[in-house]
């Protein structure tokens, strides 16, 4: 992180240290008031989810919310400002890529969940 840091403010024409700190505040802050507090909401999944899928489920939900909340500056198109006209410039389909890895953690959790209900069923039996 040092050299990271110091490779900024080296470079502080080209990097806007002000904009990466506001980031990591934001970054900061979301976590605190947002994730944080969904996971301890995602520790009441014992009330309402049957047991063999709490843990996929958990999963999932953890997983999920940290995507999207690592990739909400692509999907708002940060950086976008600081050069206009480049196109080069977050050139990905952020949203149309965070789907799809969505899509691949809820299919897995899935998998997991129906797994978990058939080995249950078979030690039952």
């Amino acid at each position: 992180m040092a050299w990271g840091v110091a490779g900024l403010l080296r470079h502080a024409a080209s990097t806007v240290p002000a904009s990466w700190l506001r980031w990591l505040l934001g970054v900061l802050l979301a976590h605190d008031l947002l994730l944080a507090p969904a996971l301890l909401v995602v520790g009441l999944l014992p009330r309402w989810v049957q047991a063999p899928w709490r843990p996929p489920l958990r999963a999932a939900l953890i997983v999920s919310g940290t995507l999207a909340l690592t990739t909400l500056p692509l999907l708002l198109g940060y950086g976008r400002a600081a050069q206009p006209g480049n196109t080069s410039v977050l050139p990905g389909r952020y949203p149309a890529s965070l789907a799809g890895v969505l899509a691949a953690v809820w299919g897995l959790a899935a998998a997991w969940g129906l797994y978990r209900v058939r080995t249950r069923r078979r030690a039952r039996d």
